[in-house]
């Protein structure tokens, strides 16, 4: 009997012991799936906060890609609104030849020099006349802003019916190596003169108009540190008188080479308008 009671015993105790056995395993499984299925989820977070990361760096880059042709449209129009074609460096440009037979047209680059108080020399310079206004309402606005300055010089309306005030505006580049002063430069205006090919004053209505010649520049300079070499000046202004109708005449510019006797005076023409 004793015998017998311990080996139901030792039966009892066995099936205890493996019961415990199998529920501590079944704990232990349940455990590291738990850990398992963590650390997933965790990937799975980073990785969407990677992607949405990296979709915020892909959208800052087209909006800024797409900030490039708004700025281009802008300075398109305004080199619409100007008229002209933008400013181009001297380095960029090619000048005609010309003679007084053979101007050069409105939009050329001419070469010519203009005078530096720096060395007391004369330097190459290009400009380009790129427009004669004969419309008379835009040319008076002209006349008025400059009168309104307080200018030593003003226009009076013209007494001769045969007669209208011109306007020239033009552009002038000056290379990087000509002279200029720690400020930049000040003095960007080109003397122009009006003749012609036959000269003797402007032909026209059987009459021949003399005293015609004189182009009065009213460009207004730019202050200290605002302009210098390498930049093309944009802004020039001129005013002239021409006989109503008349566009046979030649602009001129012009300055002397060599020294004293010697000298040797130079010119640039193009044809008007």
């Amino acid at each position: 009997m004793f015998r017998d009671y311990g080996e139901d015993s030792m039966k009892k105790l066995l099936i205890v012991a493996l019961a415990v056995m199998t529920a501590l395993s079944m704990a232990a499984c349940l455990q590291t799936t738990g850990e398992t299925t963590t650390a997933e989820t965790t990937t799975a977070e980073t990785t969407t906060t990677t992607e949405t990361t990296t979709a915020a760096e892909e959208t800052t880059t087209t909006e800024a890609e797409t900030t490039t042709p708004a700025e281009t449209t802008a300075e398109a129009t305004t080199a619409a609104a100007g008229e002209t074609t933008p400013a181009a460096a001297a380095g960029d440009i090619t000048p005609v030849a010309t003679t007084l037979e053979a101007p050069a047209k409105i939009g050329d680059w001419v070469e010519t020099k203009l005078y530096s108080a720096q060395d007391k020399a004369y330097h190459t310079v290009y400009f380009r006349i790129t427009d004669i206004v004969r419309d008379s309402a835009a040319v008076q606005s002209a006349i008025d802003a400059y009168n309104n300055a307080d200018h030593l010089r003003t226009f009076e309306p013209l007494e001769n019916d045969d007669l209208e005030y011109c306007l020239i505006k033009y552009e002038t580049a000056f290379p990087a190596d000509f002279p200029q002063a720690e400020w930049g430069i000040t003095s960007v205006d080109v003397n122009f003169s009006i003749t012609t090919v036959e000269g003797g004053g402007i032909k026209a209505n059987g009459l021949s108009y003399i005293g015609l010649s004189t182009v009065y520049d009213i460009t207004e300079s730019p202050e200290i540190n605002e302009f210098y070499a390498g930049q093309t000046f944009t802004d020039g202004q001129a005013v002239f008188v021409m006989v109503k109708g008349v566009s046979d005449y030649v602009v001129e510019t012009y300055y002397f080479e060599g020294e004293d006797d010697d000298s040797q005076k130079i010119s640039a023409y193009v044809a008007g308008k």
